[in-house]
C-alpha cells in the first residue's frame, strides 16, 4: 500500500540532485466570470495548499475519485490525509502522486522545484496536458501515455543504504562494495556493467525488479560520490 507520508518515491524514476533544483513560475488559481477556474501566470511561488488543490482538481476532471488519489510527500498529514500547509518545508521537496483510474494504477513524480507546492503544481500541469490530448481526439496517445505511467512501480520497500547500493552493483558486476564506495571511477564502470547485465533488452524486453533496483543503486551511489554515474 502506498503511504502519503513519508514520501514514497517510485523506484524507477530518477531523482533530481538538490543543486539542480530550480524556481518555478507557476501562479495562483483565479476564478473566471463563468464560475470555472484557471491558473494565473504570476511569477510568485505556489503554496502547498494551492498545489494540492490543483492536483485534486485536475485529477477530478480526468475522472479520478478523491479516495483513489494519494499525494505522497515528506510533509506531515492532516486528518483528511492531505499535507499540512503550515509546516516548514522538508529538505526533500519531492512529490509523488498515485491514483487509480479504470482499475489501473498510475503515478507521476516531480522533484525539480524548490518547494512541495511547486512540484505539486507541476504534476497538476502535466495532468492538464494529458487531458488536452484527450480533448483533441488523441485517445490512443493518452492511453499509451498512461501505459507508460502504469509501468513504473511504487517504491514500497525501504530505500537502500549507500553500502547496500554498492553491494547491489557488486552482485551483478563483480568487485567489492568497498572498492565501489572508495572510487568514483570504479563505481561508474561497475554500475554501467551491472545495468547492461540486467537491462530489459538483455532480459526479454521486460523491466525486471533487478533492473529497477540497480537503477536505484546507481542514483544512491551518484549522490555518494557527488557525480553522475
Amino acid at each position: 500500500m502506498i503511504e502519503a507520508y513519508p514520501l514514497q518515491w517510485p523506484i524507477a524514476w530518477p531523482r533530481t540532485p538538490s543543486d539542480k533544483r530550480r524556481d518555478a513560475k507557476f501562479g495562483a488559481v483565479i476564478a473566471r466570470s463563468d464560475g470555472t477556474q484557471e491558473w494565473s501566470r504570476f511569477t510568485r511561488g505556489v503554496s502547498m495548499a494551492e498545489g494540492t488543490q490543483r492536483v485534486l482538481l485536475e485529477l477530478g476532471r480526468l475522472g479520478v475519485a478523491r479516495e483513489d488519489i494519494v499525494l505522497s510527500t515528506n510533509v506531515e498529514l492532516r486528518r483528511d490525509g492531505l499535507p499540512v500547509s503550515n509546516r516548514r518545508a522538508p529538505d526533500d521537496c519531492g512529490v509523488a502522486v498515485y491514483w487509480t483510474l479504470d482499475r489501473e494504477k498510475q503515478c507521476m513524480a516531480v522533484d525539480v522545484y524548490h518547494t512541495v507546492g511547486e512540484n505539486l503544481a507541476a504534476i497538476a500541469a502535466s495532468v492538464e496536458a494529458l487531458r488536452a490530448i484527450e480533448r483533441h481526439g488523441g485517445a490512443q496517445i493518452l492511453k499509451r501515455a498512461f501505459l507508460g505511467l502504469k509501468a513504473l512501480p511504487a517504491s514500497t520497500q525501504p530505500v537502500m543504504t549507500t553500502t547496500q547500493a554498492a553491494e547491489r552493483i557488486a552482485q551483478h558486476a563483480g568487485g567489492t562494495a568497498a572498492m565501489i564506495l572508495d572510487n568514483a571511477g570504479e563505481a561508474k564502470e561497475r554500475t554501467r556493467l551491472a545495468l547492461a547485465r540486467v537491462h530489459p533488452d538483455a532480459n526479454g524486453g521486460s523491466a525486471t525488479e533487478k533492473f529497477l533496483l540497480v537503477t536505484e543503486a546507481k542514483r544512491i551511489l551518484g549522490i555518494h560520490h557527488g557525480v553522475t554515474l
